[in-house]
Order: structure tokens, then C-alpha cells, then sequence
């Protein structure tokens, strides 16, 4: 018995009709129209060519058209197997069409127009290509145009400022920081962080053509769309607009994670008994109440019992209008404010706020001239109820806006323009700290506020060689404060001197506003809930001082030691506010690992060859108390 032969075209095409499949011959394949130049060697002619639909985008105010792609390609990473058709017949994705138009060049994507289309066959499997972003974008994204992708990782919100306006968002394989925040200027690792910063952004569009669209897309349930949502597998389609390439979504993305909080996460404090809050408050005037509304809301759910704030207009009627705001939300008049300035204006200065039942200014305040004026403040406070003290400073350094001269110009390390004035600024105020080491008679100093600089820029590492500790990279090394660009930073700090830092039983900082779109700050938008109320987030310390009685209301709640550091790694020390008698270490299953029998109120604990994980610190102290706190081992 004879085999049966199929023909040629029945083989290429099964499930097509033998009319369609002879119009291949006839069909000139799409990447030889696209070829390897950016403008097609075709434009102006008329062609025949097929594929497969991948995308449509024919709604109102839409592309009004459609991508088609090879369903085979030729092998070449030089050229693109796909094309845009500016046309509006009805087709659906899975369509295998023959199209026959003209080739031309519209904001740099070559498409097919004035085209006559023919469906051949239909539920066509997508030639979807898996790529992983950026590694598989480093090359020319002019080869990609018109290409369907599925990127099987997870990409990230890490711009969502044009959403409302133009219905686009910026996605990252990761949430991408500035090469300072991560490594010294122009070190191997900077270059590194550098180069795939610039080829890890690219722009999700919703494919509209309208301005201001409504719905607005890709928003959440709290109409928002926040730094570090994602999604997973993203089928996604490379457009180009002008020198732009972008994605459109051929499956409309799910984005999750990173939900709003409505309050700080207490626990990333420990078992604080005074509470510690710089926050930039974005040039606060009060010529607002919608803007102050927002800010009391905040700083009340913090509510800390020192407050330096940033940004503030130089003037006590400003200052005195947010803190009687601040009493009102209370109900009562516990909070005051530091008479810093004597005279008003325009310029915009560092104010500080405290609770009279907590706390008070201890001997004098002090101010530093070098650098910006009125922006670097030095005050000690007393806490009630005890002989505890330590040094408070609230900072703004020069900004990194604007154009520098000399060694003010921007020298291409990464560190902007004016990095010289800040290191001055940084290196003034730590010399003045320095001295006030025996005017308060006290070594506890805390910095707090925005110093315009990264982790790894000179005048951070000015407080770094001298022995500062930023506490919330400490506790958080991935936290950050600011957004700009599609970059998150770490403007807003927490530094301590080495006695107070042990003092520190957690730092945080509440992403209220950076990871919030732009579109949603009170100048922009009418809400009245605390998101978005400044362009910085605050950034909050738990302390805890050994000889404060802890407050009623958090009696049964927190212990009367401290453990730090917590996690740790080789050491932990204990601090007690009596003298401790008897130490042991569980394991979470019950085992007694390790047993110490002291008399002292600090003692430190070599933990190495503890295997990573939790553990229950228990002590019992002279006057006969068991007291039992969580300890984290981390590697």
C-alpha cells in the first residue's frame, strides 16, 4: 500500500485551506519588510506579507490597529519577525491574516497602512518568545520592535508619576537605587550599578492615545499605584514612539504586594520607651489646610514624642500653627515647639517638636553657619522622670539642584552638584557635636533629617569614619525614603554615636509618600488621607533608655531590657534597667543553649555558633523579676 503525500503547503500551514496556503508564495515574510536598519528599505512600497495577530489595540483612542508577527522568523536577532498594521478591520489575537498595504515610518515604528486584510485561518497559537529583562535587552531594542515577549519573572513598579496622565508606568526587574546609595564614586561596583540601572527601566504604556484617561489603568483598590507592586509573567508587546521603546500589554497585567499600612510597623521599633521622628514635610507654609491636615494626620499616627522637621517656613506663626494643630488632634496641649528663630521669612528651615510630658530641652540649643543657614540645629533633652540626656540634631543639607561652580560643580561621580558644601556641612556639624561632648556631658548624639546625600557620598562618610551608625540601614539595610526618577534613595537619616546606638531598639522608615505617585500629593489631588502628604517619608527610631520607668499604658507590653543588636550576628548585648543576675539562651523547641550567672547591668553574649533563627533571651534580675524577650540569630 502507497503512503500517502502530503503537499508542501498542506505542511506548512495545516488547518488552513489549500487557497490560503498558496498565497505564502506570494507573501513577502515580515522580517525581510523590516530588515536590519531602522527605517525600512520598503518604505513607500506596497506589499503582501502574513503572520500571526498578537495584539489588538482598536478601541476608541487606541493605536487603531493591530501587531502581526511571523509565525517562524528567520533566526536572526538582527531583525524583527513582527510589524504594526494601522488598521481598524476586526481581527482577534490568534488570527492568521495576509496583508497587503503600504510601508511607512510612523514615530520611528515601521508599520503597514492603507492595507486590505484577509483572515486565513483562526485560535492560532501566539509565538509569544520567552526573555529575561534586561539581560536579553542589552542589545538593539530596534531588532524587538513589534515582537511579542512574555518575561517569566517578576518586574516592578518603579515609576508611576505619567500614570494618571498618560497611562504609562516604569518597570524594573528590581527596584533600582542610585549607584552612590550602594558603592563609593566611580569604584568597579559604582560602574557596574551604573550601567544596569540604564537598561533596567522600560515603560509599560496602556496603549491609549488619550491624555488624562479614565479609568486611569493599572491603579489598585486605593486608586494608587505604589513603587514596588509587581506582576508575573508579563505578555507584553515592544512598541517604539520616537526614540522610545515601551511595552504594551497583550494580557492585561495583575500588579500585587506592597499594600498602603496604616500606621508604622511598631514591632520594626523593639521595645522602645521614647520615640524619635525626622521627617521632611515638603515646603510647609501653612497656606494649605489640606496639606497640614494630611501631615497632623501623619505625625499623630506616629506619634513620637520628638519631632525635627525639614522644610518649614521661617516664621513661629508657621510652626505655631502645625503645633496647635498637633494639640488639637490630641486634645491636649502636649506638644510645643523649640523658639529656633527670632525673625521671619520666605526661607525654609528645620523646626522641633516635642511632648512637654515626655521630654524638655536640656541646657541650650546651637545652630551651625557653615552651609546653609537656619538647617543645622543642635539641641539636648532630658527625659522626664529620670537623669537620662542626649543629643538631638535636625538637618537639611544644600540640595543637589541647581548648578555649582568649582569644586561645587557636578564632577561626574554620581554625588551631584554642590557635594563639596555638604561635606562641609557634615564635617562643621561634626565637630561641633564633638565639642558638645562636654557641654551636655554626654556622648548620646542622634542626627536626623534629609542631608541630600547617598550612603556611600562624602558627607555620609564623614559621620561613617567617625563612627556614626545610620540606624535604619542598620535595622533595614534595603529601606529608602526618597523617589526621583525611577530611582528610590536614601536622603533621610538616622545616624547615631556608638553609646546611643546601643540605646536604639529599632528604626523605620513608613513609606507613606515615596512609594505614592506624584499625582497624589495635596497639590494635585484633593484626598484627605495621610498618603502622599510629603515627596519624603519620615523616618522613625525606637530608643530605649535603661533608667525610664516604662509608661502604664505599655506595661504589660514591653520588657524592661533591651537586646541589641537585634537580629545579630556574632554578639548580642544586654542592657538592663537592674542589675541582672542570671542569663540564658532557649531554643524556640525548649533546649537551654547557653547559661550565664552574672551581676551587671550590660552584659554581651558571643552567639557565632548558634545556628541561624529565633531564640528566647530569659534573665532574671537582683531584685528577683524573670523577664523573658525574643532574640533573631541571622547569618
Amino acid at each position: 500500500m502507497k503512503k500517502k503525500i502530503l503537499p508542501l503547503v498542506t505542511l506548512l500551514l495545516s488547518g488552513t485551506t489549500f487557497f490560503a496556503a498558496m498565497t505564502m508564495a506570494m507573501a513577502q515574510p515580515v522580517y525581510e519588510i523590516q530588515g536590519t536598519g531602522e527605517i525600512s528599505s520598503y518604505d513607500g512600497q506596497q506589499v503582501t506579507t502574513e503572520g500571526v495577530v498578537t495584539a489588538v489595540f482598536q478601541k476608541t483612542n487606541s493605536l487603531d490597529g493591530f501587531y502581526i508577527q511571523d509565525t517562524l522568523g528567520d533566526g536572526n536577532d538582527n531583525t524583527s519577525d513582527a510589524i504594526f498594521i494601522y488598521n481598524n478591520t476586526p481581527v482577534a489575537v490568534g488570527d492568521y491574516v495576509q496583508i497587503t498595504g503600504t510601508v511607512g515610518e510612523y514615530n520611528s515604528q515601521t508599520q503597514i497602512s492603507n492595507a486590505s486584510v484577509s483572515i486565513l485561518a483562526s485560535n492560532r497559537k501566539v509565538p509569544f518568545i520567552r526573555k529575561n529583562f534586561p539581560l536579553d535587552f542589552q542589545g538593539s531594542r530596534e531588532a524587538m520592535e513589534g515582537m511579542a515577549f512574555i518575561l517569566p519573572h517578576t518586574m516592578y513598579i518603579i515609576n508611576a508619576n505619567d500614570q494618571t496622565r498618560y497611562g504609562q508606568v516604569h518597570l524594573a526587574s528590581k527596584l533600582l537605587r542610585a549607584p552612590t546609595d550602594q558603592a563609593l564614586p566611580l569604584s568597579a561596583e559604582y560602574n557596574d550599578i551604573l550601567y544596569w540601572n540604564s537598561i533596567d527601566d522600560i515603560i509599560l504604556d496602556d496603549a491609549s492615545t488619550r491624555s488624562n484617561p479614565t479609568p486611569t489603568p493599572y491603579t489598585d483598590a486605593d486608586g494608587s499605584m505604589r513603587t514596588s507592586r509587581h506582576c508575573d509573567s508579563l505578555y507584553c508587546i515592544m512598541g517604539q514612539q520616537g526614540n522610545t521603546y515601551l511595552l504594551y500589554p497583550a494580557v492585561e497585567p495583575v500588579f500585587y504586594g506592597n499594600p498602603r499600612t496604616a500606621a508604622p510597623d511598631e514591632t520594626l521599633l523593639g521595645n522602645y520607651n521614647l520615640k524619635v521622628c525626622g521627617f521632611n514635610i515638603e515646603h510647609f507654609g501653612n497656606s494649605s489646610e489640606l496639606q497640614k491636615s494630611r501631615i497632623v494626620k501623619a505625625v499623630m499616627t506616629i506619634d513620637a514624642d520628638i519631632y525635627g522637621f525639614c522644610e518649614v517656613l521661617q516664621d513661629n506663626t508657621v510652626i505655631k500653627a502645625l503645633v496647635d494643630a498637633m494639640n488639637e488632634a490630641k486634645g491636649s496641649d502636649v506638644y510645643t515647639y523649640l523658639p529656633l528663630h527670632t525673625s521671619s521669612s520666605t526661607y525654609e528651615v528645620v523646626q522641633v517638636v516635642y511632648r512637654t510630658d515626655r521630654v524638655a530641652p536640656y541646657k541650650g540649643s546651637f545652630k551651625i553657619s557653615t552651609g546653609v543657614q537656619n538647617r543645622k540645629f543642635i539641641q539636648a533633652f532630658s527625659i522626664n522622670g529620670s537623669s537620662e540626656v542626649f543629643v538631638f540634631s535636625i538637618n537639611h543639607f544644600k540640595a543637589k539642584s541647581g548648578t555649582g561652580t568649582g569644586a561645587n560643580a557636578d564632577q561626574g561621580d554620581g554625588q551631584g552638584v554642590f557635594n563639596y558644601n555638604r561635606t562641609l556641612e557634615a564635617q562643621a556639624l561634626l565637630s561641633k557635636l564633638n565639642e558638645l561632648n562636654y557641654y551636655y556631658g554626654t556622648q548620646r548624639m542622634l542626627i536626623m533629617g534629609d542631608l541630600n546625600s547617598f550612603h556611600f557620598e562624602d558627607p555620609i562618610m564623614v559621620f561613617r569614619r567617625a563612627g556614626y551608625t545610620n540606624l535604619t540601614n542598620y535595622f533595614d539595610s534595603n529601606s529608602y525614603s526618597y523617589h526621583y526618577g525611577s530611582h528610590v534613595e536614601y536622603l533621610d537619616y538616622s545616624l547615631a554615636t556608638d553609646s546611643l546606638a546601643k540605646l536604639a531598639t529599632g528604626a523605620t522608615v513608613w513609606h507613606i509618600n515615596t512609594d505614592e505617585p506624584s499625582s497624589l500629593s495635596y497639590e494635585r489631588s484633593s484626598s484627605t488621607d495621610i498618603y502622599r502628604c510629603s515627596d519624603h517619608d519620615p523616618v522613625i527610631v525606637g530608643l530605649n533608655f535603661p533608667n525610664i520607668s516604662t509608661p502604664v499604658e505599655q506595661t504589660q507590653e514591653k520588657p524592661r531590657f533591651v537586646i541589641f543588636p537585634n537580629p545579630a550576628t556574632d554578639n548580642v548585648s544586654v542592657f538592663s534597667a537592674h542589675s541582672v543576675k542570671d542569663i540564658s539562651i532557649f531554643s524556640m523547641s525548649g533546649n537551654n543553649v547557653l547559661h550565664r550567672t552574672v551581676n551587671d547591668n550590660e552584659v554581651t553574649l558571643n552567639i557565632s555558633s548558634f545556628a541561624p533563627g529565633l531564640y528566647l533571651i530569659k534573665i532574671t534580675t537582683e531584685d528577683g523579676k524573670t523577664l523573658v524577650q525574643k532574640l533573631q540569630k541571622i547569618k
